[in-house]
């Protein structure tokens, strides 16, 4: 039963050190998530540029789950605080931006709240004397990246995009370790190698991250005034027409397709730019910060301090244009691959062996493509070639 459910978690909670009022703060910051889907605004007074809460006895659960004013709260959902090099001014939000912001809070409480418990669960489980006086540097690290796979639905939106993207970068990785390190090993030795043919997928990597790619243009749809899913569309068309990679489809004016290294997925664009512009108000983060709700306070309190030691936008002259989400998910992303750069990987491939999800069924034809697409028969094949000095 669910009660049942929950009752283990706290006991698996309580192994962790969460418990007390670390375990209730925790379990309010969700509450305060869920709640924040029942919020709902409207047009204030009729005036449908300016919003009012609509869900007052939502908004007041929520204020106290957060430990922060209502009223505090009210006006960080309907108003943005602007700044500009010289002055500092309130802006009404309508009903839809109140909504998108409230959307926003919901997203950033969920993610640091997962950083932060992960971050409890490293100091429960890690050799306490590993890390004083910076002896951890004596030893070395094991560890486990997991991320979503490859994904190809019936309708592809932005979040597919981020997540393939993620995919084609570990793909390169993957790629120069097992072919291009060991051909530019012979090379170096002077020992003739039969060559190989592999997927290289540096020119997707171009479509979607280089100057004119995907990402710029959509990072600058999201600073015009009138920018749009469709306009982001036709420029990327008309700008990377000469790609290899791209799918133009005629039939329909807002979606595209990307040759990934896995194979044709077609992208549908609605909400592309709404969704990278999926940041949360200075507003709303600095309420968070002032918090009673220490886990929230504390997390928040994090982000401040590293936007104002990095410098973004935020925190410079003038905050008119915010750092997008897509933008945001490529630092992370490129962060993750320096720091994979430094490791020796090894790689583990999940191959399906059967599209129905049921148990003793080999479908030979999808297994032996996704084996393909992995990489897998190419890295056999070379492995066959070359000399057996790996395991």
């Amino acid at each position: 039963s669910d009660g049942e459910h929950f009752a283990n978690t706290v006991k698996t909670l309580d192994l962790i050190n969460i418990r007390g009022d670390k375990l209730v703060a925790m379990m309010r910051a969700i509450c305060a998530v869920l709640q924040l889907g029942n919020l709902g605004f409207n047009a204030k007074n009729g005036d449908a540029d300016k919003s009012a809460v609509a869900t007052i006895e939502e908004l007041r659960d929520l204020a106290e789950l957060m430990g922060v004013e209502e009223k505090d709260l009210t006006l960080a959902f309907t108003e943005r605080t602007m700044k500009t090099k010289t002055e500092e001014y309130k802006v009404p939000l309508n009903a839809v931006a109140a909504k998108d912001a409230c959307d926003a809070l919901a997203k950033e409480i969920y993610g640091k709240l997962f950083l932060w418990l992960v971050s409890e669960i490293n100091t429960a489980t890690c050799a306490e004397d590993n890390y004083k006086n910076g002896s951890m540097s004596n030893f070395g690290i094991i560890g486990l990246l997991d991320i979503f796979g490859f994904e190809s639905f019936v309708v592809n939106r932005f979040e597919q995009l981020c997540i393939n993207y993620a995919n084609e970068k570990l793909q390169q990785k993957f790629t120069e370790d097992i072919f291009r390190s060991v051909q530019t090993e012979y090379e170096a030795e002077g020992i003739e190698l039969a060559e190989i043919w592999y997927d290289d997928n540096t020119d997707v990597l171009d479509l979607i991250e280089g100057r004119t790619g995907l990402l710029a243009l959509l990072n600058e749809e999201c600073v015009r005034p009138q920018g749009s899913d469709q306009a982001f569309v036709q420029k990327a068309l008309q700008v990377n027409n000469a790609s290899q990679c791209l799918i133009v489809n005629k039939m329909d004016r807002m979606s595209f397709g990307i040759h990934h290294y896995a194979g044709k997925v077609m992208y549908d664009a609605d909400q592309f730019v709404s969704s990278n512009q999926d940041t949360l108000p200075t507003d709303l983060s600095d309420l968070c910060s002032m918090s009673t709700n220490f886990v929230i306070a504390n997390e928040m309190a994090k982000v401040e301090a590293a936007n104002m030691t990095r410098g973004t936008p935020r925190r410079q002259k003038s905050n008119l244009v915010a750092p997008t989400a897509w933008g945001k998910y490529k630092t992370q992303l490129l962060s993750l691959m320096t720091n994979l750069r430094k490791t020796e990987s090894r790689y583990i491939r999940c191959i399906k062996p059967n599209m129905k999800k049921v148990p003793v069924l080999m479908e030979h034809i999808p297994t032996v493509e996704q084996l393909r697409c992995a990489g897998v028969v190419a890295a056999v094949t070379l492995s066959r070639s070359a000399f057996p000095n790996r395991l």
